[in-house]
């Protein structure tokens, strides 16, 4: 007869190797655009170039969830992520370390949430609407190319870039 696998002993041998797997930080961006169809970019006080709303992803948060806090905490305004866009690779680099960003579309919003819009001012010196061509020029160099083949991308698609670029 076997003997009885202990089971404390396996949950703790289990725990002890997830525990011991890499993670990886992640974060969570919207794209949204005003009723003429441009995007909405910010400009953090924290580093330079400009970005889009969103954030770093919180331990036990889903990205979306992430995203939802974020465009509250950086617009003041509650709007739905939308749908899953884009996800992104990114290795580490000289700048940044390796992570994975999550790119919803929120759509349209009206000028009745882009009137209600209040940015922190610690975090954010300003906001605007800009083209999105426009927009893509003024991102961070990594950001404007996911940004670029998300809209490049067929619109009820999601792709998987690496470093903003597509895997093909």
């Amino acid at each position: 007869m076997a003997p009885e696998p202990d089971i404390e002993a396996a949950e703790a041998a289990w725990t002890a190797y997830a525990n011991s797997l890499p993670g990886k930080r992640m974060g969570a961006s919207c794209l949204l655009f005003d009723e003429s169809g441009r995007l909405l970019i910010v400009n953090p006080t924290y580093k330079p170039g400009w970005s889009i709303p969103g954030g770093v992803v919180d331990q036990n948060e889903s990205p979306y969830e992430a995203c939802r806090r974020e465009l509250v905490e950086e617009l003041g305004v509650a709007i739905d992520p939308g749908r899953l866009v884009c996800v992104d690779y990114v290795s580490a680099d000289d700048s940044s370390t390796e992570n994975v960003q999550f790119l919803f579309q929120g759509g349209t919003i009206d000028s009745h949430v882009t009137a209600s819009i209040v940015i922190p001012e610690l975090e954010l010196s300003e906001w605007r609407f800009v083209d999105p061509v426009e927009a893509i020029l003024l991102l961070r160099p990594k950001l404007g190319r996911r940004v670029r083949a998300v809209i490049e991308a067929s619109r009820n698609s999601c792709i998987y870039l690496e470093a903003g670029e597509p895997i093909t």
